[in-house]
């Protein structure tokens, strides 16, 4: 028995002695009125850790049979895919070119550019929603510092290697368009002059 057991159960009675009426753990003395001697001749506390061990092994079964109605009950429901992100790398289309990484997606229009921080994640159906900023850009001289920002949403789907995307201006509720990107494809800007 290792020594952790045996400090948990530090009295050993020998068969010489008289034990109490219940053995240590609350153990009943067997038709002698003795606690369960062990191979040595000691009356100790073995007995008691088998008690605890067979207790622990209800336990274990318990915890295996909560699983296994777990396991039956989930049967009937069909396979999920786990939720994944949109696949990184340069995406692109008419009016439309996107980098995606999984740090950020940089988009370029023919008129503005946006980027959205973080990856944007695919629910199950493989559709996204995605905030991030729009930079308007427009022909002629800018002023120093530039057109503000405005806050956008991304909206859409994938399905292989085809996304339809739209997207909106959420600051006056402005829609720029939907656009078809394909994976790996180059993008047909038309910039503004």
């Amino acid at each position: 028995m290792s020594r952790q057991v045996l400090q948990s159960f530090p009295k050993c009675w020998s068969v010489r002695e008289s034990p109490p009426s219940r053995c240590r753990g609350n153990i009943p003395t067997d038709d002698s009125g003795m606690c369960p001697v062990d191979n040595v001749g000691t009356r100790c506390a073995d007995w008691a850790w088998g008690t605890r061990h067979h207790e622990m092994s209800i336990a274990v079964r318990a915890v295996h049979l909560l699983a296994a109605c777990a396991a039956v009950a989930t049967c009937g429901a069909p396979f999920v895919a786990p939720d994944s992100n949109i696949k990184a790398g340069r995406w692109g289309g008419p009016h439309v070119a996107m980098i995606v990484t999984p740090e950020r997606t940089d988009i370029e229009f023919d008129c503005g550019h946006a980027s959205v921080d973080g990856a944007i994640p695919l629910d199950r159906d493989d559709a996204f929603t995605a905030t991030g900023t729009f930079l308007q850009e427009r022909p002629g001289p800018t002023r120093p510092e530039g057109p503000p920002r405005r806050p956008m949403r991304l909206t859409g789907g994938v399905k292989n290697d085809t996304m339809n995307m739209r997207v909106t201006l959420t600051d006056q509720n402005d829609d720029l368009g939907s656009f078809t990107l394909a994976f790996g494809a180059d993008a047909r800007l038309v910039k503004c002059k």
